[in-house]
């Protein structure tokens, strides 16, 4: 039902934004060692 769609997307959310997160991170990082 809806309310277990609410659940999943509480669920998903915080684990998304973590990940969009560390690949920012990652991409922050990985940036200047491929320029210089």
């Amino acid at each position: 039902g809806s309310l277990r769609d609410a659940q999943y997307m509480f669920v998903f959310l915080p684990v998304f934004l973590v990940a969009a997160l560390r690949a920012g991170l990652v991409c922050a990082a990985c940036r200047p060692l491929n320029e210089g």
